[in-house]
């Protein structure tokens, strides 16, 4: 899964390599909260908030490191630190020094959010809430339009799809992957449409073009594990995907009032950095960050990480 974020009503550059990335400086004030950073940019009118992981990336842009670099220095993955780079290069926060350009097109999309946010002044302009990744949105005196980055749609993923099931009726969500089984991907509206949504491997993997089942209502962290009576909840993630308690890793039904119950796997949370697919093992966490090797071994039909894995996966040939 992608963290490259829409942008609205402008032509950009799409599939850049990030050689040496530098974190852009002008025009933008920052606040520090924690662990995160907001920042608002005066020269686009937008504000951002990054999550630890992603502002630990763009603080370490110093336009000296390559991805390899930045991955050891940070103790990150070479494809997380990608995909935080594709994400802050999508919100215009790395200089245009050190990219490359693999290919232009044009795309229309809106400002990114996993949640509706709560805007606040801070200098030049506003900054948003505390978030746990990274958040983009259009500030206007008026009303912010606000668009879920695809994790926050993927997390929806139930058995069927529709206005009266969990992904029809969240903003900017869409039923996005077509074909049958009892598994359908909830996508990013933006990004189904714009044909980068990607679809979930017990679907037939790939990627949505068509948006369907459109709706209305604010995303929760809390995804379909936050929807009473949610069905096939987790199973975009894999066969070990579900919900479990925040605090304790205890498995937990789908509830509207329990506020503790997110997507997990194998008792730990998700996180944005989770692949759709990636919940493949019943004893480890492949959706880590770090996932062992023996999870590139297995497939959603074969674990390659138990006591007894199979002899395929001493050749990486399981099916």
């Amino acid at each position: 899964m992608g963290l490259l974020l829409g942008r609205t009503n402008e032509k950009h550059a799409s599939s850049k390599r990030v050689l040496k990335p530098q974190a852009r400086s002008d025009e933008l004030v920052l606040e520090e909260v924690g662990d995160e950073l907001l920042i608002y940019d005066s020269a686009n009118k937008r504000a951002h908030c990054l999550g630890p992981t992603a502002a630990a990336v763009w603080r370490a842009c110093d336009g000296n490191g390559s991805v390899d670099a930045l991955s050891d220095t940070l103790n990150l993955s070479a494809d997380e630190v990608k995909r935080v780079l594709d994400e802050l290069e999508a919100l215009e926060l790395l200089e245009r020094t050190g990219l490359e350009i693999l290919q232009s097109d044009s795309d229309k999309g809106s400002g990114i959010t996993r949640r509706q946010l709560t805007m606040r002044s801070v200098k030049a302009g506003a900054a948003v809430a505390v978030a746990p990744i990274a958040y983009s949105i259009n500030v206007s005196p008026a009303l912010a339009t606000l668009t879920p980055i695809p994790f926050q749609c993927e997390v929806y993923t139930v058995q069927s799809c529709g206005t009266s099931d969990a992904c029809g009726h969240i903003a900017g969500c869409c039923c996005c992957c077509q074909g049958g089984g009892s598994c359908k991907t909830c996508g990013a509206t933006a990004f189904c449409n714009a044909g980068t949504q990607n679809c979930s491997p017990v679907q037939g993997g790939g990627t949505g073009t068509h948006c369907s089942s459109v709706g209305s209502t604010p995303a929760d962290p809390r995804g379909c594990c936050g929807v009473s009576g949610a069905k096939q909840c987790g199973c975009g993630f894999g066969p070990n995907a579900g919900c479990c308690n925040q605090n304790t890793g205890t498995v937990c039904a789908p509830s509207g009032t329990d506020t503790n119950c997110f997507p997990c796997c194998n008792g730990v949370p998700l996180t944005s950095a989770a692949p759709l697919g990636c919940c493949k093992s019943a004893t480890v966490n492949c959706c880590s960050a770090n996932p062992p090797a023996c999870c590139a071994k297995s497939t959603l039909n074969t674990d390659c990480c138990g006591p007894n894995p199979p002899a395929c996966c001493a050749t990486n040939t399981c099916a």
